[in-house]
């Protein structure tokens, strides 16, 4: 089935494609609805629940020109494995063209790592790999930045700590390209490999984030005409 979502997205409200199983299925999501939840923690109103089948969102329009420095904020709660969290790129299926991909990982007991992969044109991709520092029984605020000289920090609820979970430096010529990307996935990569879990106010930001920014984390005021603010969805407007 399909499903429409209103997004703010460069100031711009955006229709954005939802898609996913049986509406009929009462065991779809154990914990929500089949597309909003509530089960939320940072703020009022909905997030979105993906099953880890073939729930996934493809936002309508193109984000447009955003490379590096870049700043990636979302809250999310993992269930299952993980998976894809969001595959911002120019190809749909197959390899990969100035894809930017957040994946998150199951490891030991009910912990993930996260996974940020740059792809270039045509060409070689890098993965770099955060510690062990997410949990699956609880939400989690993410910040993740790349800086100029390609170097990738990964942070772990910093309203509340400021804890760095790793992060590493991307090689030469693989920080992400400044290009509009028009093929773009929430829940899913361009593998059509699928998320399971939810999602919530995902941002993106043309600049490194500094550490008082982190520090506020999800809890700090944001508008539309923030100066740097790429695209934004918080979920919290339901049109079907």
């Amino acid at each position: 089935m399909k499903m429409k979502l209103l997004y703010l997205c460069f100031a711009i409200l955006l229709a954005s494609s939802v898609q996913g199983g049986n509406d009929d299925d009462d065991d779809h999501h154990d914990e929500a609805s089949p597309w909003f939840s509530n089960d939320r923690k940072y703020a009022y109103g909905y997030a979105l629940s993906f099953d880890g089948v073939d729930d996934y969102v493809q936002i309508s329009q193109p984000i447009t020109n955003f490379g590096t420095p870049l700043s990636l904020e979302l809250t999310f709660k993992p269930r299952g494995n993980g998976g894809p969290i969001l595959d911002f790129g120019n190809v749909a299926s197959g390899r990969a063209t100035n894809n930017i991909r957040l994946s998150l990982n199951k490891k030991n007991g009910n912990t993930f790592s996260a996974t940020l992969t740059v792809s270039t044109f045509n060409g070689p991709s890098q993965s770099i790999e955060s510690n062990n520092c997410f949990s699956g029984d609880r939400w989690n605020y993410m910040a993740v930045t790349i800086e100029s000289n390609g170097q990738v920090t990964f942070w772990v609820d910093g309203n509340k700590n400021s804890v760095t979970c790793g992060g590493n430096r991307l090689n030469n010529g693989l920080q992400p390209a400044f290009t509009s990307r028009a093929i773009n996935y929430l829940g899913r990569d361009a593998n059509n490999n699928y998320y399971q879990g939810f999602l919530d106010d995902l941002r993106v930001w043309t600049r490194v984030l500094s550490t008082g920014d982190i520090q506020k984390g999800r809890d700090r005021s944001i508008s539309a005409t923030d100066k740097d603010l790429g695209a934004w969805w918080d979920f919290n407007a339901e049109s079907v």
